[in-house]
This record gives structure tokens, sequence and C-alpha cells, in this order.
């Protein structure tokens, strides 16, 4: 059954992936990260794929999990392929691109007027570039602003995203993706 294919490095960036959990916990997903304690325990009890690591500047691992991308993609067929970077993305993303799989980017939260390495190097590659901030449209020229998907200091997380995902409504250019993407239309980013 094709789902969601997560790819993101362990630490902040999954983070970012864990709190759009009201989108993913929908369907049927997996998920492809460092075989870290933190990764370990954010994700037991899901379907897990571990990646190579370190990924900067590491040709070796490139390839490695140039040909993970290749196997599990075949595995599990998905109807979306989602990353917030960082190195371990990019052969998800063009991998999928090469079979014609939807991908999108998600900026992260802390890049607020400079492009991440990887969002620089994907930016024309995928087919929805995600941004959290205004400014990010401004420093990429394009993109869909659909806020802030993090917690802030005086909610939750999980807050955040209910609040986002009350504030959406659903886009029929990807309807995949559902309504936990898109912001209010009261918000700058809306288009």
């Amino acid at each position: 059954m094709p789902g969601r294919l997560l790819v993101a490095s362990s630490g902040g960036h999954l983070a970012h992936l864990l709190w759009l959990r009201p989108w993913w916990e929908q369907g049927e997903r997996a998920w492809v990260t460092f075989d870290t304690p933190d990764a370990v325990a954010a994700l037991a009890g899901e379907r897990v794929f571990f990646a190579a690591w370190p990924t900067n500047r590491n040709l070796p691992n490139l390839v490695r999990n140039a040909a993970l991308a290749a196997r599990v993609l075949a595995e599990v067929r998905p109807d979306v392929v989602l990353t917030t970077g960082a190195g371990v993305a990019i052969p998800f993303l063009l991998a999928a691109k090469a079979i014609g799989v939807p991908t999108a980017f998600l900026e992260v939260y802390d890049r607020v007027d400079r492009p991440s390495l990887t969002g620089r190097l994907m930016a024309g590659v995928v087919d929805e570039l995600l941004l959290q901030w205004p400014e990010q449209r401004d420093a990429y020229g394009r993109g869909v602003v659909i806020g802030p998907v993090r917690g802030c200091s005086w909610c939750s997380p999980a807050r955040t995203t209910r609040a986002l995902i009350a504030s959406c409504r659903p886009r029929t250019r990807w309807p995949t993706l559902g309504s936990a993407w898109w912001c209010s239309p009261a918000h700058p980013g809306w288009r």
C-alpha cells in the first residue's frame, strides 16, 4: 500500500517531521534516519530504515545511501517523499524524482534568512518547497510559507501542530498531503 516516506537526519531534522504527526499518522509510512539513540527512541514501533552516516562530505556513504534509496523506494512504493534534510535527503529526493514520486522539502525552523545546504541543493528539484517563515521565501525566491511547525516557549509542539491544522484547508494540487500542510488564508504565505 502506498504511503509516506519521511527522510531526515536524526536530532532537530527528525524533530521537525515528528511535529507533523497529525499528518503522517493518518496513513502508512516509513522513515529513513540514522541509527542514533534519539532516533531509535523517537521512532519505536515505526517502520524505519537506517541510513549510513555521517553524510557531510562523505562520498562512500552517499553511494551507500543512494543504493538504500533505490531499495527503500522499491519496497515502500511511497506516494510522497517528505524531508527536512540534511545530507541523507539528497539521494532519496533524486531517486524519487527519477521514478516520478512527488517530493517535498520542509526548510527547518531555525533557517530564517538563509537556506540550508540541502535546501540550496534541492530547491530546484523538489515538487514542493515548504517554508516556515516569509523570510525564507525571500531567500529562496519561491516556496509555500506554511508557518512554523514547531512549538515555542509558550506552547507545546502538539498544540502548535493542532493550531496549524485547524487553520488549514486542503489543497487540490497535492491531495496526498492532506490538510496538515497549508496555512490559513490570513497567513502571508497563503497563495
